[in-house]
């Protein structure tokens, strides 16, 4: 297993494509036991070279574009009165009520975007 900190991504090298699986099902149990959520994990196909498979898994930080204007449109749409704007990858959610902005953390958590979201700097 090597971890490429500047490309953000862990590379798996092994004899088989079942010691592959079973190190990458590996990887994604020490992942839950940190309490990082899964969905950052994204494995690319198994490619074999000579005796070895690699599979390449890369690492998911911040938004993209599209996710960030998906997240968006679906608060817009819930009908929840709050300003939302993208902010390179953050979105920034802002209103006068806690109770409001409590309201839309509970409708994204319930909501697939195939992303870990995480909430942050929330005031009091």
């Amino acid at each position: 297993i090597e971890l490429n900190e500047k490309n953000k991504e862990v590379k798996i090298s092994t004899e088989s494509d079942f010691q592959c699986e079973q190190v990458y099902s590996m990887l994604e149990n020490h992942f839950y036991k940190r309490k990082v959520d899964v969905q950052a994990l994204d494995p690319q196909k198994m490619t074999a070279s000579g005796k070895n498979v690699i599979q390449v898994i890369k690492l998911k930080d911040g938004l993209d574009s599209d996710t960030a204007k998906k997240i968006n449109k679906a608060i817009k749409e819930s009908g929840i009165k709050v300003q939302s704007s993208i902010q390179g990858d953050k979105i920034r959610i802002t209103d006068k009520k806690r109770d409001t902005l409590q309201q839309v953390m509970a409708f994204l958590k319930e909501q697939q975007f195939g992303v870990p979201l995480q909430f942050n700097n929330f005031k009091d």
